[in-house]
Parts: structure tokens; sequence; C-alpha cells
């Protein structure tokens, strides 16, 4: 018994310790945030999950993953702030630990968000299972949601 506490505590403690390292198959996350006029969308994948994928014939995964997975995530996801759509655009990519993190911004001019509006179809071409972690950080949503091949939106207001 005292073991397995002490195994719990252990898994708990690096859970705290090393947030966003840890990470489970089949999902991805979409951690939106809004700082001063910029809307940030920071994408994280384990890297594994991406191979076999074929996200576009014009798109070569294995030579430019990060231009890839921007187009794809702008082809089958969008975000709309008070009734906007907004564009958003690859800024920079990572890889850590096996994930990989893929940055897109918007440059905004918003002084209050009244409403917010999450559409996001990704990856569930390749893998009916697949769920997509949306993080909504703007305030004043802050929020987490789990969106599937079933529930693809959110909307906050």
């Amino acid at each position: 018994m005292r073991r397995l506490i002490i195994v719990i505590i252990v898994i708990v403690a690096s859970a705290y310790a090393a947030p966003g390292l840890m990470h489970i198959g089949h999902v991805a996350e979409y951690r939106y945030s809004l700082d001063d006029n910029r809307l940030r969308l920071t994408f994280s994948v384990e890297k594994a999950e991406l191979a076999g994928l074929d996200l576009s014939e014009a798109c070569d995964l294995r030579k430019t993953t990060a231009l890839c997975i921007a187009r794809y995530l702008n082809s089958r996801s969008f975000i709309e702030i008070n009734g906007r759509i907004l564009e958003m655009t690859l800024t920079a990519s990572k890889e850590r630990n096996g994930l990989l993190f893929v940055y897109l911004d918007s440059e905004v001019q918003i002084d209050t968000v009244y409403s917010i509006d999450i559409h996001n179809r990704c990856f569930h071409e390749y893998q009916g299972l697949f769920k997509n972690r949306v993080v909504v950080d703007i305030a004043p949503f802050q929020k987490s949601f789990l969106l599937s091949e079933k529930k693809t939106s959110i909307h906050l207001e």
C-alpha cells in the first residue's frame, strides 16, 4: 500500500513539475491567448502522431513540417472573436521532448472580447477517435474544452 501511494505521488508531482511535457496519444492541443493586439495560437502534438499523415498533396510533411501543419490548421479550423474571423499566420515552431509546437499569430484590434467561436475539424479524417483539446486564455474566457469528431465547435458569450 505504501508503494502505491509513493507511485501516485511521483506521477502527480511529475505532471506538475513538467506541464506541457506530458502528452497523450491521439490528442492535439490548441492554446489561444491574447496579448495586447496579438492573438496567438500555440498548437502542440506528439511528433509521432504526424507520421503517415497526408495533409496535402502539395506539402512534404517530412521537409516542411511546420508550414504543412499551419496550412492544414488554417484549412480545417478557425476562430472568430466578436463575429470577426481571424486569419492566423505561421510565426515559429520548435520540437521538444517528442512534441511539435507550431505558433500562429494574428494582429487584432480588440478593446473588449464579447464572444468567441472556435471551429475545429482537424485530424478526424485520419483517426476518428482523435481529440482536439482547446484551451482559451482570453479574458474574460479562461476555459478548456475537448473537441471530437462529433463536437467540432465552441461558442462562448
